[in-house]
């Protein structure tokens, strides 16, 4: 008989748990997952904290709207990436981000500008990071980066090759997708994504929805085109998350332009 999503999700949950503790204690581990923030909320605390309680109208969005999916636009500078942090809440969270470069900067900026070390850091280089971290310590730096890959940590930072694997039903995968029945992920900068990547995001969100997580998508452009392929997987704005575009409530002026007829003198430039 046909397999429908809803049990093809169900199989991943259970999958996806039994192989979580199976690896775990395989590798000598006591404990599955480390504590999460939900108790102190010491991200959002200190990034409250570091801009002295003067929330941007994006988030203070997110901040009142941590129980709910949401879709953002707000322009480049805007706090984009300390509204999606308030909006994880101190629950167990997923950044992710469409390069390495972009997703060491993150990480850097979660761990060391708001203080927040209980942070993993997960792509196809991360291990070297891991390694620098724990100045050459190759045994540390690979239980970290162990601990990363088994999605242990109550934040991870990281690109969406290394999350959304479940989506090609590959066997094996299914601990990213029962990890993320229980967590939240962010989506930043969809919109600079291939169609092919672009289109695994948003079937990955339409299981997601199925097992009950959460998402976020926090974008500077959110292409109308996104949103229509969105609803033909079955998310619905107002149903299945809610929208608002900040982008005309910035008084940041990001760009200045001025027109001059004649050749370019590279020079002055």
């Amino acid at each position: 008989f046909p397999v429908t999503e809803n049990i093809w999700c169900e199989y991943m949950l259970v999958k996806g748990m039994l192989n979580k503790f199976d690896w775990n204690v395989s590798a000598g581990y006591e404990s599955a997952e480390f504590e999460s923030d939900i108790k102190d909320r010491k991200l959002c605390r200190n990034i409250e904290n570091k801009i002295s309680n003067n929330l941007r109208a994006a988030q203070e969005f997110m901040r009142d709207n941590s129980d709910r999916n949401t879709v953002i636009v707000a322009p480049t500078g805007s706090g984009k990436t300390e509204a999606a942090l308030l909006w994880l809440n101190g629950e167990k969270g997923f950044y992710t981000l469409p390069l390495k470069v972009s997703s060491n900067a993150i990480y850097d900026r979660i761990k060391h500008t708001y203080g927040f070390e209980n942070t993993a850091l997960l792509h196809s280089d991360s291990m070297n990071g891991y390694i620098k971290e724990t100045n050459g310590d190759m045994q540390s730096g690979y239980i970290n980066y162990e601990r990363a890959k088994l999605l242990s940590y109550p934040l991870t930072v990281c690109t969406v090759d290394q999350l959304f694997k479940f989506v090609y039903k590959a066997l094996g995968t299914e601990i990213f997708a029962a990890t993320l029945k229980y967590s939240k992920v962010v989506i930043d900068e969809i919109q600079s994504y291939d169609p092919r990547v672009a289109a695994a995001l948003i079937y990955g969100l339409s299981e997601l929805k199925i097992l009950g997580g959460k998402f976020a998508i926090i974008t500077a452009t959110f292409p109308p085109v996104l949103k229509y392929f969105m609803e033909q997987c079955g998310l619905i704005e107002e149903q299945d998350y809610i929208f608002r575009d900040f982008s005309k409530e910035s008084s940041i002026q990001r760009h200045k332009v001025r027109i001059e007829s004649r050749e370019i003198d590279t020079s002055e430039i």
